[in-house]
């Protein structure tokens, strides 16, 4: 028997505790006994596509003989590299981080230079992602077929999404971990021994943005903005920035033999 639930306070009349509780362990109960729930993110039904998309009803059957059908492939659709790659931010980022590093090529010799370029591109980058990221409907999108898609019944079908967002998470890790590349190589630092690969500073860096995204879409009180010492006066810090920073530390160090590039 589960707790009481507390009482809608939308609504005066909810105060028959004990028969909503009875309701929601029948309910729960019935989900155990079905095996958990397997539920697909809401879809456009297929003849509203149909209309919306100007082909005849006919055409469309033949493609796709069954409203599950299509359906399916839909999913597929959503959940692979080419939709899920489509948010233009993480080209925004990259091209704003290769022209941040062509402007700081001055300042980034020593190694206390090097770090601050590091941490400010960071700092930029990662706070943009993130606001870009979850302002997208892929990435709501990526959630909701991650926790039901993969929970669909017929194991064909959920072998095939599976497959799919795994094919979009590798390619946003490699895109990710070129990123790592380019600032790591261009601010003068490396992995460490432990470390065995960008991909891997890129998996880490990723679950982190991704955590704090998934926290911002039930509470707001880890979004928060604050404001910190710099070499230049005082930055303003996400909070998702700081953990990412403070990842990429762990992560990297400082490259002895590193010269700069480009006649920096």
């Amino acid at each position: 028997m589960g707790q009481a639930v507390p009482p809608d306070p939308e609504r005066a009349d909810d105060v028959d505790l004990p028969v909503r509780r009875r309701m929601l362990d029948a309910a729960t109960r019935m989900v155990v006994e079905a095996g958990g729930l397997a539920v697909v993110p809401g879809l456009p039904p297929l003849d509203h596509v149909v209309r919306a998309a100007g082909v005849a009803r006919t055409t469309a059957y033949r493609a796709w003989p069954t409203k599950e059908a299509f359906a399916l492939d839909l999913l597929c659709e959503l959940a692979g590299p080419a939709w899920q790659g489509a948010a233009s931010f993480f080209d925004d980022v990259g091209a704003a981080t290769r022209a941040r590093l062509a402007s700081a090529a001055p300042v980034r010799r020593d190694v206390d230079g090097r770090r601050a370029l590091l941490h400010a591109v960071l700092r930029d980058a990662t706070r943009r992602t993130y606001e870009d990221l979850t302002a997208a409907a892929q990435w709501d999108t990526f959630v909701a077929l991650t926790a039901t898609g993969t929970g669909l019944r017929d194991a064909a079908a959920r072998a095939r999404v599976q497959t799919a967002l795994e094919a979009a998470e590798d390619a946003f890790i490699g895109r990710t971990a070129q990123f790592y590349e380019l600032l790591l190589g261009t601010a003068g630092f490396r992995l460490r021994a432990h470390v065995p690969s960008c991909r891997t500073l890129a998996t880490a860096g990723a679950a982190v943005v991704e955590g704090f995204a998934l926290r911002r879409s039930v509470s707001a009180e880890l979004d928060v903005v604050t404001t910190l010492p710099g070499p230049d006066g005082d930055e303003e810090w996400h909070v998702v920035a700081l953990a990412v920073v403070a990842l990429v530390e762990r992560f990297t160090e400082p490259d002895p033999d590193w010269e700069p590039r480009d006649g920096a």
